[in-house]
């Protein structure tokens, strides 16, 4: 259809343990396009996580198909197409909080000093310019998340996948995060899916999937 970005078609993830198979995702059928704002709820272990990898291409599924008709193939995806933010933010500590935001810009190609500035300037849109030079161990918890986000945002990408980004932040933190982030999505264009468990996340988004026991309904 017209204007989509990914779509999966009866997908399956099972992964193997010594004693038994564990189907993570069953059966899973869904697309995502252009600016979509999607919110796929339900409890820890239900299979969120491995859905949203399935879709970003970081794994692949035992049973049936994914294709990025708006992106592009698999080994393309990231961090060009496709970002990633995660419960746990995931800085390279050893980097400051502009050289975290600069990686997948450079990666992308981008010459030292543009990427330099692009990182600059969204530390500065996210309101942390003046902890650019800051390590991951010297932010706070909120300020480190704004910090994953701006990583992902800084290189424009179409697609955002957000797994529990505010599991562990508190209400007012998680409300704050994303009235800074929801309007700079919708100004690049970018569709997202929020993985969470947090009904309040429910008035952010325009349309909401369920997952239980590995099951999807993408019609809720």
């Amino acid at each position: 259809m017209a204007n989509e970005l990914v779509r999966a078609t009866h997908v399956s993830r099972a992964f193997r343990t010594a004693f038994e198979e564990v189907i993570a995702v069953k059966d899973a059928s869904c697309a995502i396009r252009a600016r979509d704002r999607i919110g796929l709820f339900g409890p820890s272990g239900s299979g969120k996580s491995t859905l949203l990898q399935l879709l970003g291409g970081l794994d692949v599924p035992s049973a049936g198909s994914i294709a990025w008709p708006g992106l592009s193939e698999r080994a393309q995806l990231r961090p060009r197409h496709v970002a990633f933010v995660f419960q746990n933010q995931t800085l390279v500590a050893a980097l400051s909080a502009v050289e975290n935001v600069e990686v997948p810009l450079l990666l992308q190609g981008s010459a030292a000093e543009p990427a330099r500035a692009a990182a600059q300037a969204a530390l500065d849109r996210i309101g942390l310019g003046e902890l650019a030079g800051k390590l991951p161990e010297e932010l706070s918890g909120g300020q480190a998340q704004r910090v994953a986000f701006a990583r992902a945002l800084a290189g424009n990408p179409d697609l955002i996948l957000a797994d529990e980004p505010t599991g562990q932040l508190d209400r007012q933190t998680a409300h704050h995060l994303f009235e800074i982030v929801l309007p700079w999505i919708d100004e690049i264009g970018s569709a997202m899916v929020i993985a969470t468990h947090d009904r309040a996340i429910e008035e952010l988004v325009h349309a909401k999937w369920t997952m239980r026991f590995g099951v999807l309904d993408a019609a809720a």
